[in-house]
């Protein structure tokens, strides 16, 4: 498993794992842009990509959370 992501923990709820972790994953994605580097594409929108990636994995979750939910 890579360095920015974690197992699920045992007594946690899964949402706060995800949300972590997908946290984690845009942070990674940050770091090892080869924009950031370069500075062709402003910081800026390198986190509102990964601002975005969070959001949608975030309503993913909720969804999920909500189909189980009888």
């Amino acid at each position: 498993m890579s360095e920015h992501m974690t197992s699920p923990p045992e007594r946690e709820p899964p949402k706060d794992w995800w949300l972590e972790n997908a946290c984690r994953i845009a942070a990674h994605r940050l770091r090892n842009s080869p924009y950031l580097s370069a500075n062709t594409i402003p910081i800026r929108a390198q986190l509102k990509d990964s601002v975005e990636f969070v959001r949608l994995v975030w309503e993913a979750i909720e969804q999920s959370l909500r189909e189980e939910d009888p």
